[in-house]
């Protein structure tokens, strides 16, 4: 006869994960915090595009940045070296908001001439150039032209030189081959309206950044050459 079995399965005992030893050395050591020196000994420092708009000026319509440049001279002479008879010779340059303005001296050889400035941001590994403007007749043998160099905020070092085109020659004032360098420093301020017409207002008695004084040339030839000579050296150039 057969005997009928029944089979019983015993529940196994849940698992329980055991703390681990990090949890458990954890445990027996108190928390530790770290706390920053107050935010008034404190300076946040953030560049920013100049097409970009901080935070701080997000919520102020009347808030607006304003970049002011400053100008160094590292190996400008003394005196312009008209003495050593140029040419052309440059005779001062300035900011103007974000633009340099300069102006430079050439002598009257023929009615038409040409004027560029080359420069570099780079130390010459790229080079632009720009050409300068008639501005005015200073006596009969010399002529003043003005030249206009835009600058960036982030912009820290120039070279330039100008070339002078007259009568199929080529001058040339770089500095006695130095070239002349400029370091430009830019500050970012946050400005308000009322800022600004306060700066305006007092911007007029400040000193401008002229190098020279605009007193005229004496030569232009590799020697020292006087008026009458040099009259007759633009007349030969005429004539030819």
């Amino acid at each position: 006869m057969n005997r009928k079995v029944k089979l019983t399965h015993k529940k196994r005992p849940p698992l329980v994960r055991s703390p681990s030893l990090s949890t458990i050395q954890s445990g027996n050591k108190p928390k530790k915090s770290v706390r920053f020196r107050d935010s008034g000994s404190l300076e946040d420092v953030r560049l920013f595009l100049k097409s970009e708009m901080p935070i701080a000026c997000q919520s102020d319509p009347t808030c607006s940045i304003q970049y002011v440049y400053h100008l160094r001279h590292l190996n400008w002479p003394s005196v312009r070296h008209h003495e050593g008879g140029l040419a052309v010779c440059v005779e001062n340059i300035q900011f103007d908001a974000s633009d340099l303005i300069g102006t430079c001296q050439v002598a009257n050889l023929a009615y038409e001439k040409k004027i560029n400035i080359r420069y570099s941001f780079d130390d010459w590994s790229t080079c632009h150039e720009v050409q300068a403007d008639y501005k005015e007749s200073i006596i009969d043998t010399w002529d003043r032209f003005s030249f206009k160099i835009k600058c960036h905020p982030f912009v820290r070092h120039l070279d330039f030189a100008v070339q002078y085109l007259v009568s199929g020659r080529e001058f040339w004032d770089n500095n006695k081959q130095q070239n002349y360098q400029l370091d430009i420093t830019t500050n970012a301020q946050i400005m308000n309206e009322e800022d600004d017409e306060s700066s305006s207002s007092s911007s007029e008695d400040e000193p401008v950044d002229i190098l020279w004084p605009t007193h005229t040339p004496v030569c232009f030839d590799q020697r020292k050459t006087s008026s009458n000579e040099l009259l007759q050296q633009q007349q030969q150039i005429i004539l030819l």
